[in-house]
């Protein structure tokens, strides 16, 4: 519910272009509410500032409120310029002048389902997956929004129709001639032709060898987990992050496992293991001395927020990552889209169970757990 937040508009509603300067500096949407650093001039939703200055004193460009700036509400001029922009009801598609949108959607009760095959209108409560892969009537269309960002955008409704179909036919439990077959959880052969699914995309991974999934009981309770327990999305207004945990603690040997990330996610997640599946905690697994995690920002974390060591790519919309724990060594290891880092982790600890995989979610975002595959070669060597 992007444009309903408390921070900034979601750009992808807002009607024709948007000044850079008038995005916010922290949530990169437009401004909000919007306020200013005295000193360097940066601006940004005022909740958005709000939040940042409850663990730091200091605006994004660092610097420090009270001891050399402060801030104040942005210029008259700003809230004019804001005021010009139109947007889009996340719900109806209707356009408004942006001022009256947050009261419009207050009482909007009919949405489409984002799958572009499908878009049928949606009464509100009757939507069984939302979140960050838009509005879905049912999970093969969450599925396809998923496929669909496989694409790296490009518009081509031909394999996403196939895709499309393919998915129904594995809900319904039917082969292309209509015969009964294997239950989907013992499908581990199910693939689509090349024609259909770029890159050898499979499903077999999702559907496949049920080694472990994502624990509803102990992940975050705002966290929304689809029914077979892949699909993990998140769509919060505060700017904390939430933890999910797979529904497994591994006591010994070595496991693969990959997250696969949503394309609307807008904030870099922390992927890794934590000792612990504690529920509902304030902050990050990894930000525990129980935690270590491969963040979005290139970097790594284990027992901290500040203190962290450069390793791998930086990633945030898409890509996946491979999480290769080796308990016999101690070690933990990470991949992004097929390209291997080495071990980042090396510890005592993380040969003794339970250990459990985890992944940090924040504000709104969303991944796909995939288990079952095979060790990839490049871990091993």
């Amino acid at each position: 519910m992007a444009a309903m937040n408390a921070f900034g508009y979601d750009k992808r509603q807002i009607i024709g272009t948007i000044d850079e300067d008038l995005l916010c500096s922290i949530c990169s949407n437009l401004l909000r509410d919007p306020f200013e650093c005295t000193k360097c001039g940066v601006m940004f939703c005022k909740l958005c500032i709000d939040e940042l200055l409850r663990y730091k004193k200091e605006c994004p460009n660092k610097c420090k409120i009270a001891q050399d700036a402060i801030i104040r509400p942005a210029s008259r001029i700003v809230w004019k310029l804001i005021r010009k922009h139109e947007i889009r009801c996340i719900f109806c598609d209707e356009k408004f002048r942006i001022e009256f949108i947050d009261e419009h959607q207050r009482h909007c009760q009919t949405f489409k389902c984002t799958n572009p095959l499908c878009r049928k209108l949606i009464g509100k409560k009757r939507c069984k997956v939302a979140g960050v892969m838009g509005y879905m009537c049912s999970e093969h269309c969450a599925f396809v929004a998923m496929y669909q960002g496989q694409l790296n955008g490009k518009e081509n409704n031909e394999p996403l129709s196939a895709f499309y179909q393919v998915i129904k036919k594995i809900k319904l439990g039917l082969d292309d001639q209509g015969m009964s077959v294997c239950a989907v959880e013992n499908m581990r052969d199910v693939t689509i032709s090349e024609n259909c699914i770029a890159n050898n995309f499979s499903l077999s991974p999702l559907y496949g060898m049920n080694e472990f999934v994502w624990d509803t009981e102990n992940s975050h309770s705002l966290v929304t987990i689809s029914a077979e327990k892949r699909v993990a999305l998140l769509n919060d207004p505060e700017f904390r992050y939430r933890n999910i945990f797979g529904s497994k603690g591994f006591m010994g040997g070595s496991q693969y496992w990959e997250i696969i990330i949503d394309s609307r996610t807008q904030h870099e997640l922390k992927i890794g293991v934590s000792k612990t599946n504690a529920k509902n905690t304030s902050c990050a697994f990894s930000d525990l001395p129980t935690g270590y995690a491969y963040y979005g920002l290139g970097e790594l974390r284990n027992g901290g927020n500040t203190t962290s060591i450069k390793y791998g790519k930086k990633f945030r919309k898409t890509g996946i990552v491979g999480v290769y724990l080796s308990m016999d060594s101690g070690t933990l290891s990470f991949s992004l889209n097929g390209e291997c880092f080495g071990p980042a982790f090396k510890d005592e600890e993380l040969k003794q169970g339970p250990v459990y995989p985890a992944v940090a979610l924040l504000r709104v975002s969303g991944v796909i757990l995939v288990t079952g595959k095979p060790v990839p070669s490049y871990f091993k060597h």
